[in-house]
């Protein structure tokens, strides 16, 4: 489930140790399966976490086994998460990532998801 971090702002930046993208990355999955919102692929070909709120849905974490990548695992993965959100009431679904996420974002893009919105974030280290 950390491979759902690799292109990740907290896994890229220098100044973040190892252990604390890992930290971070493991309690996002915690508290997804704690919630109830992580679909598994069978035989742990991969994951995905669909939080819901109101009428809105987001691909929070998403990851495919390295040994099972260019499968397809990772459409039948935000398919599945878009027919549970749907099935409970959303209407939206977003999904978040990072530009440099390039098998990530041609995923979306293929699924014929579009960008609508792109956000700078910085890290600020003192004393750097």
């Amino acid at each position: 489930a950390l491979e759902s971090g690799v292109c990740s702002r907290f896994h890229t930046d220098p100044a973040f140790e190892l252990d604390e993208y890992k930290k971070l990355y493991t309690l996002w999955i915690n508290n997804a399966l704690e919630n109830q919102e992580v679909l598994l692929a069978e035989n742990w070909a991969g994951f995905v976490s669909c939080p819901l709120s109101g009428d809105r849905a987001q691909i929070g974490l998403i990851a495919v086994a390295p040994n099972r990548r260019g499968q397809g695992w990772g459409k039948k993965l935000v398919r599945a998460a878009e027919a549970l959100a749907f099935g409970k009431g959303a209407k939206y679904m977003s999904i978040g990532t990072q530009q440099v996420n390039v098998p990530a974002t041609s995923l979306y893009e293929s699924l014929g998801y579009k960008v609508v919105d792109r956000i700078w974030v910085y890290h600020c280290w003192e004393g750097r």
